[in-house]
């Protein structure tokens, strides 16, 4: 499963816990994942001016913050954002890797140098970069 930016969000979204189980379906249907860029703690958007038309209020964005639903199974896991990220998804992604790995799984965190929000992605299929390299190790290749 992988993501960027919204989908890096949706990709935490597909990780989360608890859905799988409505639709008969194991837990741990997702054997590895790759967020790039996301938001996993819906919370800032809430006091920004993006929340005028969101409309997010608290059980909003508890329900829709993968932050908040780490699965009872989880998967190998590689997180990256560019080096010229806010300080806002750099905060959010390391600490979505931190709450991963203090449940006891596997997650690569890091910073991809000389990447924006918009070109990161175009690393996750080039085994020379860091973010293709994790890629290919995560699908054993």
């Amino acid at each position: 499963m992988c993501g960027s930016s919204a989908g890096g969000h949706l990709t935490g979204a597909l990780v989360a816990g608890a859905w799988q189980e409505t639709l008969g379906l194991p837990g741990d249907l997702v054997k590895g994942a790759v967020p790039l860029s996301g938001l996993y703690d819906l919370e800032p958007i809430r006091h920004s001016n993006i929340n005028e038309w969101m409309k997010l209020d608290n059980g909003s964005v508890r329900r829709n913050s993968p932050l908040h639903h780490l699965p009872e199974t989880g998967c190998p896991m590689v997180i990256s954002y560019s080096e010229s990220e806010t300080s806002e998804f750099k905060r959010q992604s390391a600490e979505y890797a931190e709450a991963w790995q203090s449940k006891g799984w596997s997650c690569d965190l890091f910073e991809a140098a000389g990447r924006n929000h918009f070109d990161l992605i175009f690393d996750l299929d080039n085994p020379e970069t860091q973010l293709g390299r994790a890629v290919f190790d995560l699908i054993d290749l």
